[in-house]
């Protein structure tokens, strides 16, 4: 059996991370055989093998994982692609446009922020930060084509960015409901593209920052950064 070749695209919930890994999946299908190459997302519980990637070079999207697949992947992976952004922002990001609790958005940001950080600790990474606009400059392809062993030409990066831009990402959206059986994916008011993990709720998002200042209350901020202190003064952001 040959050996998956892994391409890790771990991110904190609402932090550019489907951008991400598309991006990735793209750059992944111009640097090696298009039949070679897979992409897949990876929910917390998810049950993986090495037969099921059969040698391919896989393009892999997680928030948080299990243990012991996390530990096997980390171990496989080439390089991770790790996308952060304010905790704060991430809890507002999650409760206007999923619907969230504060507690329920509270609790899946602070698992999949340690979960981001202990990747960084684990495997060879690319950390891309949410206030940097990542996604919208074209520069962060031709970065993440280095880490394949490929240079872009400028029309290169330009066409693949094209791919991802807002306009076209958002069209995507709007026809989710036309696309094949098997890829259109619903689960109660979520409905979401299985191959690109773009959502219904990732339309019409603006990239805000610092969103949290008007948002949240004084004591709802109080109640993340007493729970992620460590990691927001790790980052940066305290």
């Amino acid at each position: 059996m040959r050996k998956p070749r892994v391409f890790w695209c771990v991110g904190m919930y609402s932090s550019a991370s489907t951008w991400l890994y598309n991006i990735v999946y793209e750059v992944a299908r111009q640097s090696f055989p298009a039949d070679a190459v897979c992409r897949l997302y990876l929910p917390y519980s998810a049950l993986l093998s090495e037969r099921e990637l059969d040698g391919k070079y896989a393009v892999i999207k997680s928030h948080e994982l299990e243990s012991n697949l996390s530990l096997w992947l980390s171990e496989i992976c080439l390089k991770s692609f790790i996308s952060i952004r304010d905790p704060r922002d991430c809890v507002v990001s999650l409760m206007r446009h999923q619907g969230k609790s504060f507690l329920s958005a509270v609790h899946a940001v602070t698992k999949s922020a340690a979960f981001s950080e202990d990747m960084m600790q684990s495997t060879d990474h690319l950390l891309f930060r949410f206030e940097s606009k990542f996604w919208e400059n074209p520069s962060a392809i031709a970065l993440i084509a280095r880490e394949f062993g490929k240079t872009l030409s400028c029309d290169e990066v330009i066409s693949i960015f094209d791919m991802q831009s807002r306009d076209q990402v958002e069209r995507h959206i709007r026809l989710i409901a036309k696309l094949p059986a098997g890829r259109y994916q619903v689960d109660g008011v979520d409905v979401w593209d299985s191959e690109s993990q773009w959502h219904l709720h990732h339309a019409n998002r603006d990239g805000a920052i610092e969103m949290w200042r008007t948002f949240l209350s004084s004591g709802q901020t109080r109640t993340i950064e007493s729970a992620m202190r460590h990691w927001m003064v790790r980052f940066n952001y305290l």
